[in-house]
Parts: structure tokens; C-alpha cells; sequence
């Protein structure tokens, strides 16, 4: 069956215009009860950044598949080296996300098999590139992360999805990959590097 040359034009149109929209996005920030905080907390999640110490004001729910979620981890890693952010999986991009990010989680490294996966990311398959090693190709991620994705759902079922946690302890969520965003979750939770000195920051909370 031939496609008419408008809807192939207008099918192209929309596939370029997704990044300009993706970069034009606006933070607004949901606010959420205090108990969302913990609900990530008791998900398995990876802390990404150089001090791992202390708990991170920013958690990142995401798909190791998603396009949007490898883009936005190379501009922590370009903008905001000195960041420390924890990053929680769910899975529903592609029927191997979960087998993926059981490998993940499941490495000898996770911060750096998460590295991996989105530093070699195939942007024409829409595929994360780590491989997994003999013996971690389980797709159990643990009761908790089937707990995580029910209320992932309810709060809009997207990635990469923020909820970030203020100094005043109040609880927010919001979405996108756009410089804008990062920008405003990382001032809602006062985690910005110091003005002047690159990978220098507050990184975590309190």
C-alpha cells in the first residue's frame, strides 16, 4: 500500500519536531505526599554523580531504553558533573527494559553499567547498550519496583519522570529532558554547582 507523499512529509515533520518540543518544555512541579519519597526509596535505584555518601535531593524515575532518558543523562554528565542524583528504573518501552535493567542493577558496577547502557545508546533502535554479563539476565526487579511503576502510572506514567525533594522536606514531581526543567528540579532542590566552579556542588540533601 503506497503512504500518500503529505503524510510521509508530515510523519517527518512531527519525528524532527519532537526534540524541539522535548527542548522547549517548561518545569511545573505537582506537588506529592511525603510518603512518594519513600516509596522511591524502597525501589532499587542507582546513585549517579562523584560523592554517593549522602542521600540525594533528585531521584529519576527512567526507562534504559528511553531516548529522552539517555539525552538527559549525558547533560548531567556535560552541565552538572558535580551533581549527585539517584536514578530508579521501570520498564515499559521495550519488553526487554526490564531484563535490561535487572542486569543493570544486578552488575558487579551499577553506576557504571548505567554509564555504559546510555553512553552507547542506539538512538535508530531506541536501545540502551550495555550487555549484559552471564548470570544477571534476570527481569526480576523486586516487589518494590512493581510498587514504584503502580504509582508511576498514577503520577502520569512517563520518563524520565523528577521527584525532588526541597529543604523544607516537601515533595514534587515533574517531567522532561529540556535544559529548563533539569534546571528548575535542580533549584527546587537546592543542588545547583557553585557559580565558578565546574563539578563543584551542593549535590545533595540537607
Amino acid at each position: 500500500m503506497r503512504v500518500p507523499v503529505t503524510r510521509l512529509l508530515a510523519l517527518a515533520f512531527v519525528s524532527l519536531a519532537l526534540p524541539v518540543l522535548a527542548g522547549a518544555q517548561e518545569a511545573t512541579l505537582k506537588p506529592l505526599p511525603s510518603s512518594a519519597w519513600q516509596v522511591l526509596e524502597q525501589a532499587r535505584g542507582i546513585d549517579m554523580g562523584p560523592d554517593t555518601d549522602r542521600e540525594p535531593a533528585v531521584q529519576v524515575i527512567f526507562d534504559v531504553n528511553c531516548p529522552y532518558c539517555a539525552r538527559l543523562h549525558e547533560l548531567f554528565r556535560r552541565d552538572y558533573p558535580g551533581v549527585v542524583t539517584r536514578w530508579v528504573p521501570v520498564a515499559y518501552f521495550k519488553p526487554d527494559s526490564a531484563s535490561l535493567a535487572a542486569a543493570i542493577l544486578n552488575s558487579p558496577d551499577p553506576q557504571a553499567s548505567l554509564e555504559v547502557n546510555f553512553g552507547n545508546y542506539d538512538f535508530k533502535s531506541h536501545h540502551g547498550g550495555y550487555v549484559p554479563l552471564a548470570g544477571h539476565t534476570t527481569s526480576n526487579m523486586g516487589k518494590a519496583q512493581e510498587v514504584l511503576r503502580m504509582h508511576w502510572k498514577e503520577w502520569g506514567g512517563y520518563t524520565p519522570m523528577y521527584v525532588v525533594r526541597d529543604r523544607k522536606g516537601r515533595v514534587f514531581l515533574t517531567g522532561g529532558a529540556s535544559v529548563s526543567v533539569v534546571r528548575k528540579v535542580l533549584e527546587t532542590g537546592g543542588v545547583l554547582p557553585t557559580p565558578g566552579r565546574p563539578g563543584k556542588s551542593a549535590g545533595k540533601w540537607p
